[in-house]
């Protein structure tokens, strides 16, 4: 923040997660009751599965009780891409999760940038198993190991109709499958309008590119295809769970289109602005944000 000029601090919301923030969310877009089906991906999926969503195909949900390599063997062997995704029914921030696959007769699994046997780890917690998403060839030039999501997030307002409060595209670098910030991946702020990237990524310890590190590519203006259609499925999905009315979604661009990943019911508003820009700056965000008593302070009351 002490980067940018003082006059621009008023329009950055800030993080959601400050107690007198998170209280005001709570009383009026974000209500805790309904949090869990965001949170387990199980629960998340049938709901999105009746709402006709995108979604790569979920193969399994596994207890953790169970002993998880007999089935994973069993899934791999039976689909043709011989690779899936196995994450936590509950987790963020891409923490435990890994990807399996087919090589010759076994099994291996990938965390990080670290590949074990299946026989050789331990899987005991309960977890989803998933399609591995191809994505869209233009996405994957930027950065091919990883399947690089957009998050968009969406606001329902008093009058019903969705707005986009901003989005930033993710992904994944150093050679890691996985695109979360938190776990060493960039983000990059999209201009809604055209669905083009903006300048520069930044990573988790502020550092900027201009180029992704791995391919060379340019971020300013590369288009993301079928934004549109990204557009539609964000306010599709936002008009689905009405009931909770701030989410922040990650979407993958697919070889035939946008697909849901994963819904979260508290987004990083920090690492929203820090890629995208402040969101206060939009009127149209301001404006439904003071509908709602969202806005925190006498100087964004004032804008």
């Amino acid at each position: 923040m002490w980067e940018k000029d003082r006059s621009e601090w008023k329009y950055y919301y800030g993080s959601i997660y400050e107690p007198y923030q998170r209280a005001k969310l709570r009383k009026e877009v974000q209500r805790k009751e309904y949090e869990i089906i965001f949170q387990n991906k199980y629960i998340c999926y049938q709901l999105c599965k009746e709402a006709n969503l995108p979604l790569p195909e979920q193969y399994a949900c596994i207890d953790g009780h169970d002993d998880l390599k007999p089935a994973i063997k069993s899934i791999i062997n039976k689909i043709s891409s011989k690779k899936v995704i196995i994450k936590p029914i509950i987790g963020m921030g891409g923490h435990n999760v890994v990807v399996a696959w087919k090589d010759n007769d076994e099994i291996r699994i990938k965390k990080g940038k670290d590949a074990f046997s299946l026989d050789h780890i331990k899987l005991s917690i309960p977890s989803v198993v998933q399609e591995y998403f191809v994505q869209h060839s233009d996405v994957a030039k930027i950065y091919p190991n990883s399947v690089n999501t957009i998050r968009i997030v969406t606001l329902l307002t008093k009058e019903k109709d969705v707005i986009i409060l901003g989005a930033y595209m993710r992904f994944g670098m150093n050679g890691l499958w996985i695109d979360n910030v938190s776990q060493g991946g960039i983000s990059v702020g999209i201009d809604l309008k055209t669905g083009g990237l903006k300048r520069f990524a930044i990573d988790g310890h502020g550092k900027t590119y201009l180029q992704h590190p791995d391919s060379g590519v340019n971020f300013l203006n590369h288009k993301i295809p079928h934004w549109n259609r990204v557009i539609t499925l964000a306010k599709k999905t936002q008009k689905a769970f009405w009931y909770y009315k701030l989410l922040g979604q990650d979407i993958a661009i697919g070889l035939n289109g946008p697909v849901i990943i994963e819904i979260n019911s508290s987004h990083d508003n920090v690492g929203l602005e820090l890629a995208f820009g402040p969101i206060l700056k939009n009127e149209t965000v301001k404006n439904e944000f003071a509908k709602y008593h969202l806005l925190v302070n006498k100087k964004q009351r004032n804008l």
